[in-house]
């Protein structure tokens, strides 16, 4: 593809005139029936990627499958897989994982077919990401470290950069903390080598994560501020909804209540706006929790409840796990 986009590192939101007046240009290109067509297919991809993908995935899946029709009708295989791993990409952040999954998969098969390399490492690492959202750790974990060795044996630095994150966080949700710190720091100094803030932004969470995990609230704080302020000054609303319920947490741990569930509520609003449904289950069952440590058993159990509901129509097993404790714990 013509950028690699890997779910729960990416996401950017588009808002400046300059920004829009680009868009336009993408579509003009892509309008312009006198262009190769490879030119119009990369002008209209960069136009759904930039302008849709982090902010309104479903119009992007819509119109990716314009795309995709375009590819299919001129025998483009390289353009039908890019387009199958945007469109699953598309399907994901939206919490529709199966179908993600089997987009993704398809457009694997055709780079592989066609003995694309770093096609089918971005496309391994793109399916290793949503088996993240979905819970499946192991299968990720297999998908990311295939995806490492192609594009070490490409040096392929941001590619091993974005695997070496990924890893760690597969260590993380399979409980092995300190391979998934030493994977999150190696990955965190190659981005902010490369100057990819966007990157070091989402690496910084997650190095957060682990020391809230290892009970050191202060560090954990600390990376959880360094990259909301990155969040903020990229406006990344999905980045900013993660920081928020992750600073949430945190302070749910610390017994500041009050403050937790402010920030899990900011979060919950930002991914309902998208129409993340995972993670607004996620968002719920946190929420739930907080209100149950301060008393209100009432919204405790109707936001637990909401949220099992919500994490068994999209698939999402950690949510649905949380959401059960947060019902009968």
């Amino acid at each position: 593809m013509r950028s690699a986009l890997v779910l729960f590192l990416m996401a950017f939101l588009w808002c400046s005139v300059a920004a829009q007046k680009n868009l336009d240009s993408l579509y003009a290109v892509w309008k312009d029936v006198y262009l190769p067509d490879t030119v119009r297919a990369n002008a209209f991809q960069d136009y759904i990627i930039d302008g849709f993908l982090y902010t309104e995935p479903d119009s992007a899946y819509q119109l990716a499958g314009v795309l995709l029709a375009f590819a299919e009708e001129r025998g483009h295989r390289k353009l039908m897989a890019d387009v199958l791993v945007l469109q699953g990409i598309a399907c994901s952040m939206q919490g529709r994982f199966v179908q993600g999954i089997g987009h993704i998969q398809e457009g694997v098969a055709i780079y592989e077919a066609l003995g694309y390399k770093s096609g089918v490492a971005n496309g391994l690492s793109n399916l290793g990401a949503v088996y993240i959202g979905q819970g499946a750790f192991l299968k990720a974990l297999e998908c990311f470290q295939k995806s490492l060795g192609i594009n070490e044996e490409q040096n392929h630095r941001s590619g091993v950069a974005t695997n070496l994150s990924n890893i760690g966080r597969c260590f993380e949700s399979i409980g092995d903390n300190e391979k998934a710190l030493d994977h999150y720091q190696r990955s965190l100094a190659i981005f902010s080598d490369v100057g990819n803030k966007r990157f070091v932004a989402s690496v910084q969470e997650n190095i957060g994560n682990m020391y809230r995990k290892m009970q050191d609230g202060e560090r954990a704080m600390e990376y959880y501020m360094e990259s909301k302020a990155s969040m903020e000054e990229l406006g990344d609303k999905r980045g900013m909804a993660s920081i928020l319920s992750k600073i949430g947490l945190l302070q749910v741990d610390q017994g500041d209540h009050a403050a937790a569930l402010d920030h899990l509520q900011r979060g919950y609003a930002l991914r309902t706006e998208l129409g993340n449904e995972a993670g607004m289950a996620a968002s719920l069952a946190s929420m739930g929790k907080t209100y149950g440590l301060m008393g209100d058993h009432r919204k405790a159990l109707d936001h637990c409840g909401r949220s099992l509901e919500l994490a068994g129509k999209v698939g999402a097993l950690e949510s649905q796990k949380a959401a059960c404790r947060c019902l009968y714990d």
